[in-house]
């Protein structure tokens, strides 16, 4: 198998429960089938490691997403694929993420679900912990969420089975020239 040159990432944003983590994995499970380095970087992970001590203020989720497109470009620059998996609220922090990347290597994935099947979906128990008002300013409840204006893919995730979903992005990717079909 040809071996990816330039490498990318693939930037995953969403509601929380909108299935980023499970086609990310898929993502990346599929590639490295391929024979391509691959890893994920998955934004509960950042969380219990190197953004421990950010909580959830506009600041705290910018330096998470900083460091998540730090990363990122680590990994790109190692030769390794990169999948994230990143509520990434903010417009300008992606915006700021593709820089950081660089705009060739970053693919934006809008990973859209409707907010009721997000909450009939979470695992954790986020939505319910914010409707009692024990989680402030969970996104998409008490928290803003702006979808991407111009994403290089989307995907309802309430309409379209995961291994569906990942089989578009590897059209997005062969399209966009980042492996041969």
């Amino acid at each position: 198998m040809k071996s990816l040159d330039p490498v990318f990432t693939v930037w995953m944003t969403g509601l929380p429960s909108s299935g980023k983590t499970t086609l990310a994995r898929l993502l990346c499970r599929h590639l490295r089938r391929r024979g391509l380095r691959a890893d994920m970087i998955d934004g509960d992970t950042l969380r219990r490691g190197w953004c421990a001590k950010l909580g959830f203020s506009r600041h705290d989720r910018e330096e998470n997403i900083r460091r998540a497109a730090t990363l990122a470009r680590l990994l790109n620059e190692a030769d390794i694929v990169a999948i994230v998996a990143l509520v990434s609220p903010f417009r300008q922090a992606r915006t700021d993420a593709r820089r950081r990347i660089g705009p060739a290597r970053f693919i934006e994935a809008y990973v859209r679900c409707p907010l009721s099947v997000c909450k009939k979906r979470d695992v954790k128990g986020l939505y319910g912990l914010a409707v009692r008002g024990k989680i402030l300013r969970l996104t998409g409840v008490s928290g803003l969420y702006e979808p991407p204006s111009r994403p290089d893919w989307v995907m309802d995730t309430s309409r379209c089975s995961p291994a569906d979903c990942v089989k578009t992005i590897l059209k997005v990717l062969r399209k966009k020239g980042f492996f041969a079909a």
